[in-house]
C-alpha cells in the first residue's frame, strides 16, 4: 500500500458520524475509475489504531446503502486489514454502471454528484452531469471487461454469414468494438457471445391480466441475436391465424396481430432495451393481448414528440450497428410508424423506466369470441343443455379428485383440452370452483352444492 494519497486511493484518520464525508468519497470513486478509501491512516500515510472495527464496517455499509443512488449492489466492498501490527477498515469501490451517482437527499445536482479528480474529490457541475448521463450506457458496455473472457461467437458469425456478405472475424469485432482499450472482451461483446447470463424473461397467462399464470419460459444463455429469433417464433406460433369461410368467396384469413407490427415491436425492444446492468427485454401474452417490454424509458434528452414522428436516436450505437449489419432495424423510425399506423399512440406506455408495447388482439374472426364480446347472440337452448352438463361433469370429477389435471378432465369427459379449459374458466368467474396453490403443485377446490351447477 502506498503511503501517500492519489486517484485511486484516499486516507481517513477517523470515521465522520455525522457528515457526508464517506459518502461523497465513495460517490466520487464510483463516477470515476473505482478506488480504495482507508479509514485508519491519516494524509501523511501514518497508521492509527481503530477501535470496534466490525462496528465500523457495519456503519459504512448501511450509510452506502441508505444515502447513495442508484443502487451500489456488487460495486462496494467494506473489510479490515492489519497493517504496522494495527486494525485499519478498507472501502474498495468500483467503476460504477448508472453514473452519475449521487447522494439521495439532493438528488443528481452539484450538492450531490462528486467525481474523482488526481487526490481530490469534487463536485460535478451539471454539464458534467448531464455529459455522464448521455455516455453513462456506452461506456459500461465497451469499457467494462466481461467477467468471463473465454467467449466465443459461433451464432452471431453464422448471422453475418446468412444475412451478409461481412466477414465476421476478429478484426470486425475490433471494428464493433467488443474490446475494452485493454484489449479485453467487453460487456457489449458478452451479450452477443454464444454463452452467456443473459435471460429474455417470456410468461403467459390465462385470462387478461396476471391473476392466473399458464407458461412461463426463459431464453437466455446465447447471443442477444438468437434470443430474439426465438422469441420472433414463439410469437408466431401464437399470433394464430383466425379463418372464416364464406359461401362463394375466398377463405378469409387473418392473424391476432398485425405480424410487421409485432415484429417491428420485437425488434427495437432488443435494439433499444438499456442493457447497462444486463437486464433483457420482457414478453407477456394474455388472451386478448401481446406485450412487448423494454428498460430505460427514452434516451435521455429524447422527447416522445420526437418519438411518435418517426425520429430515432439509439441508446447504443454499437448494438444498433450489428442490429443494422444484420438488416433487422433502420435509423428512421420505420418501426415506431408501423406500429402507430395500425394500432395509434396508445399502444405506447411510456416511463422514465421502461417502454411498454401493447397490440391488441383482432378477434373479428373469431365468431364464438365474437357473440361472446357482442353479447347479442343468445346460446341456443340445446347447446345450453350442453354446456351445463359438461359443468356437472367437471365438478364432479373435481369433488372426487381434486389434483386432477385438465388433460386429464378431457380425456375422462371426451372434451378438448381447449373446450374444458373455457369451462373451468366460467366456473372460477362464476363462483362455483377455486384453484389452491400454484397451477403445477396445487388442487381445485369445488365451492357450489352438489345440485347447483
Amino acid at each position: 500500500m502506498a503511503n501517500a494519497e492519489n486517484n485511486r486511493v484516499e486516507y481517513k484518520a477517523q470515521f465522520d458520524e455525522t457528515g457526508d464525508k464517506l459518502e461523497i468519497a465513495v460517490i466520487g470513486f464510483l463516477n470515476a475509475q473505482g478506488g480504495t478509501l482507508f479509514y485508519g491512516i491519516d494524509d501523511n500515510g501514518k497508521v492509527i489504531d481503530i477501535e470496534n472495527p466490525d462496528e465500523l464496517q457495519q456503519k459504512i455499509t448501511n450509510r452506502i446503502t441508505d444515502k447513495i443512488k442508484p443502487n451500489t449492489l456488487g460495486l462496494v466492498d467494506v473489510f479490515t486489514r492489519e497493517k504496522d501490527g494495527k486494525t485499519i477498515v478498507g472501502v474498495s469501490v468500483s467503476s460504477g454502471l448508472d453514473t452519475p451517482y449521487h447522494l439521495e437527499k439532493f438528488g443528481r445536482v452539484p450538492n450531490g454528484t462528486y467525481q474523482r479528480f488526481g487526490s481530490t474529490t469534487r463536485k460535478m457541475t451539471y454539464d458534467q452531469i448531464d455529459r455522464m448521463m448521455r455516455h453513462r450506457h456506452f461506456s459500461a458496455l465497451t469499457d467494462i471487461p466481461s467477467k468471463d473472457q473465454n467467449l466465443s461467437f459461433k451464432q452471431l458469425t453464422a448471422a453475418y454469414a446468412a444475412g451478409t456478405s461481412i466477414s465476421f472475424n476478429k478484426n470486425y469485432m475490433k471494428t464493433l468494438e467488443f474490446f475494452t482499450p485493454e484489449g479485453k472482451y467487453n460487456l457489449l461483446a458478452y451479450l452477443f457471445a454464444d454463452k452467456n447470463k443473459v435471460f429474455v424473461r417470456l410468461a403467459k397467462w390465462w385470462g387478461a391480466d396476471k391473476s392466473d399464470m399458464r407458461e412461463r419460459e426463459e431464453y437466455g444463455e446465447c447471443s442477444l441475436i438468437q434470443a430474439m429469433n426465438k422469441i420472433l417464433v414463439k410469437f408466431d406460433v401464437e399470433n394464430v391465424n383466425q379463418a372464416r369461410k364464406v359461401a362463394m368467396k375466398p377463405r378469409e384469413e387473418k392473424t391476432l396481430v398485425d405480424k410487421d407490427a409485432l415484429h417491428e415491436a420485437i425488434k427495437n425492444a432488443f435494439a433499444h432495451n438499456d442493457y447497462s446492468n444486463l437486464d433483457a427485454p420482457m414478453f407477456e401474452i394474455y388472451s386478448d393481448k401481446f406485450e412487448v417490454i423494454s428498460f430505460g424509458g427514452l434516451v435521455e434528452g429524447f422527447t416522445k414528440d420526437e418519438f411518435f414522428k418517426g425520429i430515432s436516436r439509439p441508446r447504443s450505437r454499437e448494438i444498433m450497428k450489428i442490429f443494422q449489419d444484420l438488416d433487422l432495424v433502420d435509423y428512421h423510425g420505420s418501426g415506431v410508424q408501423k406500429i402507430t399506423d395500425k394500432y395509434g399512440k396508445k399502444a405506447y406506455e411510456i416511463s422514465d423506466n421502461f417502454i411498454r408495447t401493447t397490440l391488441t388482439f383482432d378477434r373479428s374472426l373469431d365468431e364464438d369470441e365474437g357473440r361472446k364480446i357482442a353479447g347479442r347472440e343468445k346460446q341456443p337452448e340445446n347447446s345450453q343443455k350442453t354446456t351445463r352438463k359438461t359443468a356437472e361433469k367437471i365438478l364432479e370429477l373435481l369433488r372426487n379428485n381434486p389434483s386432477i389435471t385438465i388433460p386429464e378432465l378431457a380425456e375422462e369427459i371426451g372434451l378438448s383440452v381447449g373446450g374444458v379449459r373455457k369451462n373451468i374458466k366460467t366456473l372460477k368467474n362464476t363462483g362455483k370452483i377455486e384453484r389452491i396453490d400454484s397451477n403445477k403443485s396445487g388442487s381445485w377446490k369445488v365451492l357450489s352444492a352438489k345440485s347447483s351447477v
